[in-house]
């Protein structure tokens, strides 16, 4: 089991891959293994992918991800996951459902988490919430008007390719 930080160091292309998470980096994973002809299966709690975008564009990036082999487990919760290495590594993922999952890499894309912690944040009169993000105006101003914040600390959109609009 690895995130999204640590696939860098994946040194060998799995037979399959189960994601946890169907976000924006969950969903991304999800196409690049499959176009390199790994079974991908996409398991999250909501019941459908990317769910702040507009729902018939999702629905059609779902059909076409199905039609490349991709397998949807949606409105699963994941409780737990478990690594057998017994000459190759094996990930087993247990679903709320009862369902077990199995397969070569279990990769979490289930969200960033602000790196807010260790920036004293009272001092300046700011407060994150339980992910570390902070609330912010249109033009990206904190609730004092002279800090600016963006990226992974304030949500969407803190992906880089997002944030820079």
């Amino acid at each position: 089991m690895i995130n999204s930080d640590e696939i860098f160091n994946v040194t060998e292309i799995p037979r399959s891959v189960i994601i946890i998470g169907c976000g924006v980096i969950g969903i991304e994973y999800a196409s690049m293994f499959a176009a390199l002809g790994v079974n991908v299966t996409v398991v999250d709690g909501r019941k459908r992918p990317l769910e702040f975008l507009d729902g018939e564009i999702i629905d059609e990036l779902v059909h076409q991800m199905r039609d490349h082999g991709e397998l949807f487990r949606l409105d699963e919760t994941v409780e737990g996951i478990d690594v057998k290495r017994n000459g190759r590594s094996t990930a087993l993922v247990s679903l709320a459902s009862r369902k077990r999952l199995a397969a070569d890499l279990a990769l979490v894309c289930a969200g960033r988490v602000g790196a807010t912690d260790k920036l004293n944040l009272e001092v300046a009169g700011l407060e994150a919430d339980e992910r570390g993000r902070l609330i912010v105006d249109e033009n990206f101003r904190t609730e004092q008007p002279h800090i600016f914040v963006a990226g992974d600390v304030i949500g969407y959109p803190s992906l880089a390719a997002t944030s820079s609009e």
